[in-house]
């Protein structure tokens, strides 16, 4: 509960603050953060929701591999938060199928793709509520993660790996990920037996991801 959590807070008195979550060993710094997040001085509304979930997510790390922290989708006012911990990525892979098919229903201030949980809200972010056009915005954004994600391990990774790693910063869908990375110029999709993976829908958890030695000078997205 939000606003009930907000008012709770001793505004203005870091001293205090500090005092009432040391229980959590919660960084003093942190804390600061929850200064400009009551008063709004310096973020809108929704950046500042933005911001408690980053704040939310960093201290939940400790408490599960995946985390999605989210505000319940309420035009009049954000009064809650919905949070989903699992240590299983296939979990994972299930709740952020159920937040797309309720569209609306949730909501996560920040960016698209890959890096959607680590985002500063006063660097880069909007409004996105998992429906169609958040999801086409994603896609926009996996055609250049994915790739870039790829080549920082070592150009190649299977899907298995590949997953496990995306969905501890991003509740991208499942069938957006694999579309986006089979139909990039720069990546193949490999079989066991090392042959190439004609079909979306045939792709499994052992098939692997090859980034092209090659690659297209601009990630750009397809029309």
């Amino acid at each position: 509960m939000i606003e009930p959590f907000l008012n709770y807070l001793p505004k203005h008195d870091l001293a205090r603050l500090t005092q009432r979550f040391r229980h959590l060993d919660i960084d003093p710094l942190e804390l600061e953060k929850l200064e400009w997040l009551q008063d709004g001085r310096y973020l809108s509304y929704d950046e500042r929701i933005g911001a408690a979930e980053n704040i939310v997510h960093d201290m939940f790390q400790k408490c599960a591999e995946y985390i999605s922290p989210f505000a319940i989708y309420n035009p009049s006012g954000w009064k809650y938060w919905s949070v989903h911990f699992s240590n299983n990525f296939r979990a994972r892979e299930v709740y952020n199928g159920v937040l797309h098919e309720n569209a609306t229903h949730q909501a996560h201030f920040g960016r698209s793709g890959l890096k959607m949980l680590c985002a500063d809200p006063r660097q880069e972010g909007s409004l996105y509520l998992f429906n169609q056009s958040a999801r086409d915005g994603a896609r926009i954004a996996l055609y250049s993660d994915i790739p870039r994600d790829i080549d920082q391990h070592d150009r190649n990774a299977s899907v298995r790996q590949f997953l496990q790693r995306a969905y501890r910063s991003s509740v991208a869908h499942r069938d957006d990920i694999l579309a986006t990375a089979s139909a990039h110029p720069d990546i193949s999709v490999v079989t066991r037996k090392g042959n190439p993976r004609r079909s979306l829908n045939g792709i499994s958890l052992d098939d692997t991801l090859v980034l092209a030695p090659q690659r297209s000078f601009f990630f750009m997205p397809s029309t």
